[in-house]
């Protein structure tokens, strides 16, 4: 028997610096039932990562590697769709794999790359990853699994169709059961009577958790520069052998994540409003930021790794008065939004 679920992979481009191999499917899925869910997804989830907000855990959200109340939110509650997660003994993989496929639903499997031949990581060390499986050959005994192709130093990240050998997912699984804690199979997808949501009242509600439900002059860039410096005087250089916790990786990140959330943000408000004055303005002020604070990130670290402290007061006024003033334009587009019929 054979089965294939059509999935477009065009409509996401990110490299995992921005959005990461558990996000990047998600999004694709998302994409595959209405292209702007996908924009949506990444507004949301990025914006939780770039800001504070009393009512989410920063550190379960900053580094999606699981089911969280984050996703919850944005992809059961806002957009509708049904999250099927099922811990599975290796010798039940196949069998809800292409059960869930011959249902209509692709499937998000887990896997170390430690067993992945293409990966760099392959034979060196454990990484978590999620393979999105879109069908099986039952004849050939292998899946069709949509991924990257594991290259580094790219600038775009298009992910592409392989075939996986029934069991190299099965190798895959049991490893990343074994050695990372990790066997969940997940899939999501809409009921069909289930109401698509509004324009409108999607961005509404994102407008409302960045103006309103945000902790105001509370910056992660500005922690991790707090975290630094306390290193650095405390006279103890962290060794952090988790490089997901490593201060390099979480502060250029966060940039990135800043710079996807506005990018995406400012998508989904070309294509509801027309060209007004405070968008554009919104376009001019998230390029200077996100320069500014990838300037900020640079030098930070290189004082971090110079084991000297970060004085950065003048960069830092001048982002925060950047930050200010998007915030004052973000006043004034939710006054727009609110005119959307």
């Amino acid at each position: 028997m054979n089965y294939t679920i059509g999935l477009s992979t065009s409509n996401n481009l990110y490299t995992f610096d921005y959005t990461n191999c558990f996000e990047k499917p998600l999004g694709l899925i998302l994409s595959n039932e209405e292209e702007m869910f996908q924009s949506y997804f990444l507004t949301y989830l990025k914006m939780f990562q770039s800001y504070r907000f009393s009512s989410l855990d920063s550190h379960s959200i900053f580094y999606t590697v699981d089911f969280n109340d984050a996703l919850s939110y944005i992809i059961k509650e806002k957009l509708g769709f049904e999250v099927v997660i099922q811990d599975e003994e290796v010798e039940d993989v196949h069998r809800v794999i292409k059960q869930l496929l011959s249902e209509g639903h692709p499937v998000m499997v887990p896997g170390n790359l430690h067993e992945l031949n293409y990966s760099e990581h392959y034979q060196t060390n454990d990484w978590k990853h999620l393979f999105l499986i879109n069908g099986y050959n039952e004849v050939k005994q292998a899946y069709s699994v949509i991924d990257s192709n594991h290259k580094k130093n790219i600038t775009t990240l298009r992910y592409e169709e392989f075939t996986f050998s029934f069991p190299l997912i099965e190798q895959l699984y049991l490893s990343a059961k074994e050695k990372l804690n990790v066997s969940s199979i997940w899939s999501i997808y809409r009921l069909e009577d289930k109401d698509y949501p509004k324009d409108r009242d999607l961005l509404l509600d994102i407008l409302e958790w960045f103006i309103d439900r945000r902790y105001k002059g509370t910056y992660k860039e500005l922690e991790y520069i707090e975290r630094i410096n306390k290193q650095i005087i405390d006279g103890i250089i962290e060794e952090e052998l988790d490089i997901t916790k490593q201060i390099d990786f979480i502060f250029l990140r966060a940039v990135k994540y800043k710079d996807t959330f506005y990018t995406e943000f400012l998508k989904l408000l070309d294509n509801n409003l027309v060209d007004t004055e405070s968008v554009q303005k919104l376009h001019q002020l998230k390029k200077d930021l996100i320069n500014k604070w990838t300037d900020i990130a640079n030098k930070a670290l290189i004082r971090h790794y110079l084991k000297e402290t970060v004085t950065l007061d003048v960069e830092i006024q001048q982002v925060l008065k950047q930050e200010a003033e998007i915030l004052r334009i973000i006043c004034l587009i939710r006054d727009e939004v609110q005119t959307i019929k």
